[in-house]
């Protein structure tokens, strides 16, 4: 979903343009909450490879998408004027 708003932030009905910081900030809510879910259950499964994978994807996701959360934010904002 975060993704979806990098194009978005450029080609959307400016009308509208504050619903596309919203959908950035919801996206990033939602990916920190299943992170939330991710580190609690981790420990408890046997297949640490799979495990091990899980939090090395989920920390990538988290890095990736904080940033173009923040970049969306601050271009919308910019654009409120």
């Amino acid at each position: 979903m975060i993704r979806l708003t990098v194009r978005a932030v450029d080609r959307g009905n400016t009308n509208v343009i504050s619903d596309v910081g919203v959908g950035a900030l919801a996206g990033w809510a939602a990916l920190r909450s299943a992170a939330l879910n991710v580190n609690i259950n981790v420990p408890q499964l046997k297949d640490r490879t799979f495990a091990d994978h899980a939090l090395t994807e989920i920390a990538a996701l988290q890095q990736e998408c904080g940033a173009l959360a923040d970049s969306i934010h601050a271009r919308v904002s910019a654009k409120l004027g």
